[in-house]
């Protein structure tokens, strides 16, 4: 048994739980987090005064399942949860 764990955009969380449902994977959990990586935030206006947001709102999958499944899984996820956007991974 092996754990993937993923770290996706909102609006990508259907498409990533139907490729997991078609491979099979039934036990998943999801995580609301927060991270920064290539995008390094944006600045926002709040009341006025520039705000400096740093850290992008994401999901994290885990999901355990077979090792013989895995790069198909991980594979399938990759393209599901892309947006063509900076910041997919």
């Amino acid at each position: 048994m092996k754990m993937v764990m993923a770290v996706i955009r909102h609006e990508r969380l259907q498409e990533v739980q139907d490729v997991l449902d078609e491979c099979g994977v039934s036990g998943v959990t999801v995580t609301e987090v927060k991270g920064c990586g290539a995008q390094r935030g944006y600045t926002e206006k709040y009341r006025g005064t520039a705000v400096h947001i740093s850290l992008r709102p994401r999901l994290k999958i885990e999901a355990v399942m077979q090792a013989e499944i895995v790069k198909t899984v991980v594979d399938k996820i990759a393209v599901a949860a892309r947006t063509g956007e900076v910041g997919d991974g």
